[in-house]
């Protein structure tokens, strides 16, 4: 299963590529990631708003299921280049 993260518009979206299901879509804005979750391997989106990172939780995934807009499976260091050039904190 592959995982497409991707900026459309003003919102970020998770899209299941077998399936076609959308995980999530939430404005960019306010959304941010959590660097340590990267670090063991998780992406974890959260609403930037919040009190902590552990309110506002976005649904996680696997870094090694997720892939970019090209569909080329993103790394660490792509998909922090992708949270940089993507999102607003």
């Amino acid at each position: 299963m592959s995982l497409k993260i991707e900026k459309l518009g003003s919102s970020l979206r998770a899209t299941d590529t077998e399936t076609g299901n959308i995980l999530f879509s939430k404005p960019i804005k306010n959304t941010w990631y959590s660097e340590s979750k990267l670090k063991d391997g998780v992406i974890q989106f959260y609403d930037s708003n919040s009190e902590s990172q552990e309110t506002g939780n976005y649904d996680s995934l696997f870094l090694s299921d997720a892939v970019d807009n090209n569909l080329t499976a993103f790394t660490e260091e792509s998909f922090r280049e992708f949270v940089f050039q993507n999102l607003s904190k």
